[in-house]
């Protein structure tokens, strides 16, 4: 009975996190674009050295690159069963790690021969945005 109550707990506690961070990022994200256009537009109209330009669009670059990275991570987590049931092979490279990006998963399951056609398809499309884009995207972790 007690264990019960823990799981319960335990749920309504995740689900009152959940709104928490849905309701923040709503909030958060309007503010987060107004902010960082200000920062670019000031580095820009009142430049410091000669390379305020370049450094605003490559810290640009860098912050929506983060964002997409972040938002992929979510997503490999959020849609493990359905992609594991029905995008790999039983034995292939599972979705799950919130460290991983779904190109990251895509790229082992590549090498492991373990895709299934549609996701080929998807990583073809990748490749004629990036070159080796779900290659690049493996991030090795230390091991202890």
């Amino acid at each position: 009975m007690k264990k019960k109550q823990n799981q319960r707990k335990k749920l309504l506690i995740s689900l009152v996190l959940l709104w928490v961070a849905i309701i923040l990022s709503v909030v958060l994200l309007p503010v987060w674009i107004i902010y960082t256009l200000w920062m670019i537009l000031d580095r820009i109209f009142n430049p410091t050295s000669n390379s305020s330009w370049r450094k605003a669009i490559g810290y640009l670059a860098n912050t929506i690159r983060s964002v997409a990275v972040g938002i992929d991570q979510i997503w490999n987590v959020i849609c493990r069963d359905l992609f594991n049931n029905i995008l790999i092979t039983w034995n292939g490279h599972k979705f799950w790690n919130v460290q991983e990006t779904i190109s990251s998963v895509l790229w082992h399951n590549q090498i492991d021969w373990t895709l299934s056609k549609a996701w080929k398809r998807v990583v073809k499309m990748l490749d004629r945005i990036e070159k080796d884009h779900c290659k690049k995207s493996i991030i090795y972790f230390n091991k202890k």
